[in-house]
């Protein structure tokens, strides 16, 4: 015989917390193999940011990768290492000193990124409005941040769980993105 059974709203709660609960564990599980192959590949720093649980509401996002290469030598490697992952829409969130060969780095940037320029909060940090009239020479394109947080947020707002996210192009852009992990929801 088919029994339809009507469950108070109470346990269909508990029920659905359950199975997010689950899936958020899966999803974590997922996240940690993908961490540890980065880390093979020679990641210098890698934080991801799994899930945010929001009014009972699972958000998943990106990964996001930060590294401090900051020359031509390092983002060689760096350029390497993105162009081994697999992502639908790569968001670059960049920011470098003064005092580097910028136009070497722009150079070898992919152009088919979404790019967020922004700068560390340091005397030596390249204006993003100058990076950026940099960049677009180079054919890169995107727009400017007052700092790494509002460019990292807005990174995690226009990507989709099978983006990838990577921060760098100075040491002080990965520091300040060490001291916002909290605001930032990074683990």
């Amino acid at each position: 015989t088919d029994v339809t059974e009507i469950l108070p709203l109470h346990v269909v709660e508990d029920k659905l917390t359950n199975i997010l609960a689950a899936v958020a564990n899966t999803f974590d599980r997922t996240r940690a193999e993908q961490r540890s192959k980065y880390a093979r590949n020679g990641t210098r720093i890698f934080h991801h940011v799994g899930h945010q649980l929001t009014n009972n509401t699972f958000v998943f996002l990106p990964p996001l990768v930060c590294d401090t290469g900051h020359n031509v030598a390092g983002i060689t490697y760096v350029v390497n290492q993105l162009l081994q992952q697999k992502y639908k829409t790569l968001h670059i969130v960049i920011g470098m000193v003064n005092d580097k060969d910028v136009n070497g780095v722009l150079a070898l940037l992919p152009q088919n990124a979404r790019y967020y320029f922004t700068q560390a909060s340091v005397a030596r940090a390249l204006p993003s409005t100058e990076l950026q009239q940099l960049a677009n020479k180079h054919g890169l394109e995107g727009g400017c941040y007052e700092n790494v947080a509002s460019a990292v947020m807005s990174a995690q707002k226009n990507s989709l769980p099978e983006d990838f996210i990577f921060v760098g192009g100075s040491n002080f852009i990965v520091a300040d993105l060490l001291s916002y992990c909290d605001t930032l929801n990074l683990d």
